[in-house]
């Protein structure tokens, strides 16, 4: 039973160490943002001017939600 307990462990930290996190957070925020009625162009549109106007925080989040409340 403790060697079974042992290759479960070893084998989760395998997979664990080998994912690729960035990209399944990439993937998450995707799946997220089609649910939420986002298309992919919007939501790259969106990073883009952050990343041109240097916004970071919950300022230009909110901008951006009261934008597509007023389009809706």
């Amino acid at each position: 039973m403790l060697c079974g307990t042992a290759l479960q462990t070893a084998i989760l930290l395998l997979v664990i160490w080998r994912t690729d996190w960035e990209a399944e957070a990439a993937l998450a925020k995707e799946r997220i943002s089609s649910w939420s009625g986002e298309c992919r162009h919007v939501v790259k549109q969106k990073q883009q001017q952050q990343q041109q106007q240097g916004e970071t925080g919950i300022d230009s989040d909110l901008k951006d939600k009261e934008a597509l409340a007023l389009r809706v």
